[in-house]
Protein backbone atom coordinates (compact mmCIF):
# COMPACT_ATOMS: atom_id res chain seq x y z
CA UNK A 1 0.00 0.00 0.00
CA UNK A 2 2.83 2.40 0.83
CA UNK A 3 4.27 1.86 -2.65
CA UNK A 4 0.95 2.80 -4.24
CA UNK A 5 0.70 5.95 -2.17
CA UNK A 6 4.27 6.99 -2.96
CA UNK A 7 3.82 6.35 -6.68
CA UNK A 8 0.54 8.20 -6.71
CA UNK A 9 2.11 11.16 -4.89
CA UNK A 10 5.02 11.22 -7.33
CA UNK A 11 2.62 11.10 -10.27
CA UNK A 12 0.66 14.14 -9.16
CA UNK A 13 3.50 16.23 -7.67
CA UNK A 14 4.29 19.09 -10.04
CA UNK A 15 7.88 19.29 -8.77
CA UNK A 16 7.64 22.85 -7.43
CA UNK A 17 5.69 22.04 -4.30
CA UNK A 18 2.35 22.47 -6.05
CA UNK A 19 0.06 19.51 -6.44
CA UNK A 20 -2.11 18.77 -9.40
CA UNK A 21 -4.36 15.79 -9.95
CA UNK A 22 -5.53 15.95 -13.55
CA UNK A 23 -6.62 12.30 -13.47
CA UNK A 24 -5.94 10.63 -10.12
CA UNK A 25 -7.96 7.55 -11.05
CA UNK A 26 -5.75 6.90 -14.07
CA UNK A 27 -2.62 7.30 -11.92
CA UNK A 28 -3.97 4.90 -9.31
CA UNK A 29 -5.00 2.31 -11.90
CA UNK A 30 -1.56 2.45 -13.53
CA UNK A 31 0.17 1.84 -10.20
CA UNK A 32 -2.13 -1.07 -9.37
CA UNK A 33 -1.58 -2.62 -12.81
CA UNK A 34 2.20 -2.40 -12.37
CA UNK A 35 2.00 -4.13 -8.99
CA UNK A 36 -0.28 -6.88 -10.27
CA UNK A 37 1.96 -7.82 -13.21
CA UNK A 38 4.03 -10.52 -11.54
CA UNK A 39 5.76 -12.84 -13.98
CA UNK A 40 5.69 -16.48 -12.88
CA UNK A 41 7.76 -19.35 -14.29
CA UNK A 42 6.86 -23.03 -13.88
CA UNK A 43 9.35 -25.68 -12.77
CA UNK A 44 9.19 -29.25 -11.42
CA UNK A 45 9.62 -29.99 -7.72
CA UNK A 46 11.54 -33.10 -6.53
CA UNK A 47 8.22 -34.97 -6.07
CA UNK A 48 7.30 -34.27 -9.74
CA UNK A 49 4.67 -31.68 -8.78
CA UNK A 50 4.67 -28.44 -10.75
CA UNK A 51 5.61 -25.24 -8.95
CA UNK A 52 5.11 -21.65 -10.17
CA UNK A 53 7.73 -19.19 -8.98
CA UNK A 54 7.41 -15.41 -8.92
CA UNK A 55 10.57 -14.30 -10.71
CA UNK A 56 10.67 -11.01 -8.79
CA UNK A 57 11.34 -12.93 -5.57
CA UNK A 58 14.37 -14.87 -6.90
CA UNK A 59 17.67 -13.86 -5.36
CA UNK A 60 19.93 -16.43 -7.06
CA UNK A 61 19.99 -19.97 -8.44
CA UNK A 62 22.74 -22.58 -8.49
CA UNK A 63 23.18 -26.37 -8.74
CA UNK A 64 21.72 -28.34 -5.84
CA UNK A 65 24.57 -29.18 -3.44
CA UNK A 66 25.39 -32.89 -3.80
CA UNK A 67 26.77 -33.32 -0.28
CA UNK A 68 27.26 -31.56 3.02
CA UNK A 69 24.81 -29.77 5.27
CA UNK A 70 23.04 -28.08 2.33
CA UNK A 71 22.43 -31.36 0.43
CA UNK A 72 19.03 -31.40 -1.18
CA UNK A 73 16.48 -34.07 -2.08
CA UNK A 74 17.82 -34.13 -5.64
CA UNK A 75 21.19 -35.45 -6.79
CA UNK A 76 21.00 -33.26 -9.89
CA UNK A 77 18.93 -30.11 -10.30
CA UNK A 78 18.87 -26.44 -9.39
CA UNK A 79 18.29 -24.66 -6.10
CA UNK A 80 16.44 -21.36 -6.39
CA UNK A 81 16.94 -19.01 -3.43
CA UNK A 82 14.44 -16.29 -2.62
CA UNK A 83 14.66 -12.86 -0.99
CA UNK A 84 13.00 -14.13 2.18
CA UNK A 85 15.79 -16.69 2.79
CA UNK A 86 13.79 -19.73 1.66
CA UNK A 87 14.74 -21.93 -1.29
CA UNK A 88 13.12 -24.36 -3.71
CA UNK A 89 14.90 -27.28 -5.36
CA UNK A 90 13.72 -28.04 -8.91
CA UNK A 91 14.53 -30.88 -11.29
CA UNK A 92 15.51 -28.62 -14.17
CA UNK A 93 19.21 -28.09 -14.81
CA UNK A 94 20.71 -24.66 -14.18
CA UNK A 95 20.88 -23.87 -17.92
CA UNK A 96 17.18 -24.61 -18.34
CA UNK A 97 16.30 -22.46 -15.32
CA UNK A 98 18.36 -19.61 -16.75
CA UNK A 99 16.68 -19.98 -20.16
CA UNK A 100 13.17 -19.86 -18.68
CA UNK A 101 13.99 -16.85 -16.52
CA UNK A 102 15.47 -15.07 -19.54
CA UNK A 103 12.30 -15.76 -21.52
CA UNK A 104 10.28 -14.29 -18.65
CA UNK A 105 12.29 -11.08 -18.93
CA UNK A 106 14.47 -11.39 -15.87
Amino acid sequence: MARRVAAFAAAINMGNGAWSAPDPLACTLRVIAEEMSMPFVSFTRPDDAPVAINVREILKFYPVPADGAQKGALAIGTRISFRNGEHQDVKEYQGEVERRLTEAGV
